[in-house]
């Protein structure tokens, strides 16, 4: 991570309990949609402490636009307990169908 991107997480966290919370995994995904239509972005991603268990979040985009943004991230006591995210892949799904993907390397 950059040294400003690393301030900018942290940034209000006094504590050191606040800078623990914070601690771990962001991701942005920027996409383009042309068709405007509703889809749905899955994150999937594995930690070090769990092996191969397959872990997800989801964000729901009811009305995109062309150019697009969608951060997910991997903190707190998910981070905490699990460890580090060791893989991961982004699938993009219009009507439960895979529309666009990527990937880690070690996916």
């Amino acid at each position: 991570m950059v040294r400003f991107e690393q301030l900018h997480f942290l940034h209000g966290a006094i504590t050191e309990k606040e800078r623990k919370q914070r601690a771990g995994h962001y991701y942005v995904f920027w996409w383009t949609d042309p068709s405007h239509s509703p889809v749905t972005i899955r994150f999937e991603y594995r930690q070090k402490k769990t092996g191969s268990k397959i872990y997800y979040s989801e964000v729901k985009a009811l009305n995109p636009k062309t150019k697009n943004k969608t951060r997910f991230k991997v903190t707190g006591k998910e981070y905490q307990s699990k460890g580090k995210v060791t893989a991961w892949r982004v699938l993009i799904l219009r009507k439960d169908q895979i529309i666009a993907s990527d990937q880690s390397y070690l996916w």
